[in-house]
């Protein structure tokens, strides 16, 4: 009678947990990575106060389950971080192949006060695009 007693919940303990470890969960239905900018068009000079864009160009992925997110950006002074943002959808049943682009896609801003800023574009290898414009 000990025996069963001993074995019984241990033979539970083993059972769940073979039944708990061998589900399988499903994929998250989205990848966000950063996207590798090759280059970017801006003017070298803006009047303070009035918005510009910043175009950007670069491959988001080789297949229509890749697109663009989002920028986001970063504030620190005079130097501006710049990140851009596509996402992977896995969840497609067919992923036709494309060159999806940033294709010059426009980033909007305004800085309000005068002087020199510093662009800085992250990427993911661990490098960055930079530039300087002068706002007037």
């Amino acid at each position: 009678m000990k025996k069963f007693i001993v074995i019984l919940p241990v033979t539970v303990l083993i059972l769940l947990f073979v039944a708990t470890s061998s589900c399988t969960k499903e994929p998250a239905p989205l990848k966000d990575y950063l996207i590798q900018v090759d280059s970017i068009h801006v003017a070298d000079t803006v009047s303070a106060g009035v918005p510009f864009d910043i175009e950007f160009f670069g491959i988001i992925g080789f297949d229509m389950c890749h697109s663009f997110k989002v920028f986001n950006q970063v504030y620190k002074g005079n130097d501006i971080t710049i990140q851009a943002w596509a996402t992977y959808d896995n969840t497609a049943e067919a992923c036709p192949d494309a060159l999806v682009m940033l294709d010059g896609r426009k980033l909007s801003v305004n800085l309000s006060v005068p002087g020199y800023y510093n662009l800085m574009i992250n990427e993911p290898t661990g490098y960055s695009i930079y530039k300087q414009i002068l706002v007037r």
